[in-house]
C-alpha cells in the first residue's frame, strides 16, 4: 500500500480519536438492542429443540421440509451441531437458499458461510440434486456485535473483553468501510492480550501515535486506543479501497458477441466448440462464485430466470444456457451455450468445411458499436472478419479480394486481430493503401503495400464480416 495514503489514513484516524477523547463523546448504549442484533428469548410455546434450531439457523429460509432426508442434532462441550440432508434440490432451490444466507448477513465464502459463532458447510451435487448442510455453533466462542458487517467480523479477531458500549460507522479517507466500536470496563492487560491476538492472526503493528496503535493486514486495518483513566477502549475496524483489475472474459473459441453475454469469473475457464454450440467449463469454482455468477447473469446480463432443469434463455439474443454438471467435491461447473447450428458448425470446423464468405456492413459505426451494428444488419450467425484468416486465405491476391468484398481504395474497415477487437481502447482496422504508404501509423502487420493492419478509436468505419453459407446474387 502506498505509504503516503497509509500516512494520510492514519493521521485522519488520530484526529478522529483525539476529538472523541477531548469531547468525551462516547455514545451511550441504548436499552433496546441494535438493528439486526438477535437475542434469543425463551418462548413458552416452543419446545426446547425449536429454540436450539433457531439459535443455529436464525431466520434462514431452509429447503422444503418434504425434501428432507436427514436431520441430526448433537451437542458436546458447548458445541452444537446440526446436519441436514435434502433430495430433489434443483439449482433454483439452491440459489434461493444461498440468497437467504446473503440476506441474513451471513458471510458466504467458498463452500462455507459464517456468522458470529455459527458456521455452515455446504455440499451440493447438481446431477444428483442433493444438498447437505452442516451447521455448527460454539457457545464459548466470542462474537462481534451483529451490527459489524460479517466479512469484517469473519476476517478480524473478536475483542472478547469488557462490555460493548457503542458502535458508529465512520467515513475515513481511502477506506472502503470503517466502523468504531467502544468497549467499557477494559483493563490494559486485556488490551495487550488482544493486540497479541491480532499479531498472531497475521496483522502487523504499523506504528503507534499518542498511545493509538495501528495494525495492518493486506487491505484490512484495526486501531486500538485504550483510555486507562476511564477503562474504555476504542477500536476502529475497516478495509482500504482497492482498485481491482477487471476479470478476463470467457476465452476463445467463444465468439465476442457471446462473451459479452456472460459474467466473467475468477475460476479457471475453458471453452470447447460442440455441435449445438459451446461447452463452457469453470474449474475450481466454489459455491460463492457460482452464486455470484448466476446472480449477475440474471441481472445485468439479462438472462431469464433459471428453470428447474438448470436452463435459461437470454432475453435479447437467440441463445440458451444449460447447466450440465456441478458439485462441491470437484468445484467444477460445466454448461452448454446453445446457439444456432450454422454458427456452431462454422466455429467448430475451423478448416472451412462449412461454406462462408466475406462482406461489408452498409453503415459505419464507432468502435464500441461495431459488433452491435453487424448483428443488426446480418443477424446472429455472423462475426467480424479476422485479419489472420483473410490474410491466410487471400494473401496472394489481396487487392482482388478487397475489390470483391467491396473495400474501396484508401478505405479503413474494422476487423479483429488475434481473436480480439481491441488493443486497449483502440480497435483494430484494415487500411487499404492507396498511393504512398501512410505516415504516423501504428503498424501491427501488413500485406505488402496493399493493406496494413492498424488500430484507432473515436471514428466511424464500416466493418468487414464473415458470413456462414453460400453467397448468392
Amino acid at each position: 500500500m502506498d505509504n503516503k495514503i497509509k500516512q494520510f489514513v492514519i493521521a485522519a484516524l488520530v484526529v478522529l480519536l483525539g476529538l472523541i477523547v477531548l469531547t468525551g463523546c462516547v455514545l451511550k448504549p441504548e436499552d433496546k438492542k441494535a438493528d439486526g442484533q438477535v437475542k434469543m428469548m425463551l418462548d413458552a410455546t416452543k419446545a426446547p429443540e425449536d429454540i436450539g434450531q433457531r439459535s443455529l439457523l436464525g431466520n434462514l429460509s431452509m429447503p422444503p421440509e418434504q425434501n428432507k432426508t436427514e436431520w441430526t442434532e448433537d451437542e458436546s462441550s458447548g458445541v452444537r451441531t446440526l446436519s441436514a440432508g435434502y433430495a430433489g434440490i434443483s439449482l433454483p432451490a439452491l440459489l434461493d437458499f444461498l440468497k437467504s444466507i446473503d440476506k441474513e448477513n451471513w458471510y458466504l465464502t467458498g463452500n462455507n458461510a459464517y456468522k458470529g459463532s455459527r458456521s455452515l458447510d455446504i455440499a451440493y451435487d447438481f446431477e444428483a440434486q442433493k444438498l447437505h448442510l452442516d451447521f455448527t455453533i460454539d457457545d464459548s466462542k466470542p462474537e462481534w456485535p451483529e451490527v459489524l458487517p460479517q466479512n469484517l467480523a469473519y476476517s478480524i479477531p473478536v475483542f472478547p473483553y469488557g462490555q460493548f458500549g457503542s458502535f458508529e460507522e465512520r467515513e475515513m479517507p481511502e477506506a472502503e468501510k470503517a466502523f468504531m466500536l467502544v468497549y467499557k470496563d477494559v483493563a490494559l492487560p486485556d488490551v495487550m492480550a488482544y493486540e497479541e491476538t491480532l499479531i498472531s492472526s497475521g496483522f502487523e503493528l504499523d506504528q503507534e501515535i499518542n498511545g493509538q496503535r495501528f495494525f495492518l493486514k493486506n487491505t484490512l486495518f484495526a486501531t486500538v486506543s485504550p483510555n486507562a483513566l476511564t477503562g474504555e477502549v476504542a477500536i476502529i475496524l475497516g478495509s482500504f479501497k482497492v482498485s481491482y483489475v477487471p476479470l478476463p472474459p470467457w476465452p476463445d473459441p467463444l465468439p465476442e458477441k457471446y462473451q459479452r453475454l456472460l459474467s466473467p469469473v475468477g475460476a479457471m475457464c475453458s471453452v470447447t466448440a460442440i455441435t449445438e454450440g459451446f461447452e463452457l467449463t469453470a474449474e475450481k469454482m466454489m459455491l460463492s462464485e457460482m452464486y455470484a455468477f448466476f446472480t449477475a447473469i440474471q441481472g445485468y446480463y439479462e438472462w431469464a430466470a433459471i428453470s428447474e432443469s438448470g436452463s435459461t434463455q437470454h432475453t435479447g439474443q437467440n441463445c440458451a444456457l444449460k447447466v450440465v454438471s456441478y458439485n462441491t467435491d470437484e468445484n467444477r461447473l460445466v454448461m452448454h451455450l446453445l446457439v444456432e447450428d450454422a454458427e456452431a458448425n462454422a466455429r467448430r470446423s475451423r478448416g472451412g468445411d462449412d461454406p462462408f464468405y466475406f462482406g461489408m456492413t452498409q453503415n459505419t459505426y464507432y468502435e464500441q458499436q461495431a459488433m452491435d451494428g453487424i448483428l443488426d444488419e446480418f443477424g446472429q450467425t455472423v462475426e467480424m472478419a479476422s485479419w489472420e484468416e483473410i490474410k491466410a486465405l487471400y494473401g496472394d491476391r489481396f487487392a482482388q479480394f478487397l475489390d470483391e468484398v467491396g473495400v474501396r481504395p484508401g478505405e479503413d474497415v474494422w476487423v479483429i486481430f488475434k481473436k480480439s477487437g481491441f488493443d486497449g481502447h483502440r480497435h483494430y482496422f484494415l487500411a487499404r493503401i492507396s498511393g504512398s504508404p501512410r505516415e504516423d501509423f501504428l503498424l501491427y502487420d501488413k500485406v505488402g503495400d496493399e493493406a496494413w493492419l492498424g488500430s484507432w478509436y473515436g471514428i466511424k468505419l464500416r466493418a468487414m464480416v464473415k458470413i456462414p453459407g453460400n453467397k448468392t446474387g
